[in-house]
């Protein structure tokens, strides 16, 4: 899973600018900073792990590297975020799709509707 948390803290960069995971003395660590943009990307990679993955806050906290009460909180928020915060919906629709892209039996309705209409 430490792979698949760097691949989404790599694609919020790419997305962002902004790094919020590096890897220290071989282990990996998340940014303690509390801007409101490193905390959207914490947040949002939260969820996706959380949703996308089933992991359970515990192991989501140790993974990051915080008590699972912060998982909790960001797990929390996340329906009134995604909501309220169009950066924050933009930037989970992106991790979202991009681990939905690795799973083999996703299915893109967009992509087959698009494969359907050049067909027809």
């Amino acid at each position: 899973m430490n792979e698949e948390l760097l691949r989404l803290a790599q694609i919020a960069k790419d997305y962002t600018g902004l790094g919020v995971v590096y890897i220290k003395d071989s282990e990996i660590r998340t940014t303690r900073s509390r801007k409101f943009d490193a905390v959207m990307i914490k947040a949002c990679i939260i969820n996706i792990l959380q949703n996308e993955h089933k992991l359970g806050v515990s192991k989501i906290g140790n993974l990051m590297g915080f008590d699972h009460t912060t998982i909790i909180h960001h797990v929390q928020a996340h329906d009134q975020r995604y909501q309220y915060e169009p950066e924050y919906k933009k930037l989970f629709d992106v991790l979202k799709k991009e681990t939905n892209n690795k799973n083999p039996y996703f299915i893109d309705v967009d992509e087959v509707v698009q494969m359907i209409r050049e067909i027809v």
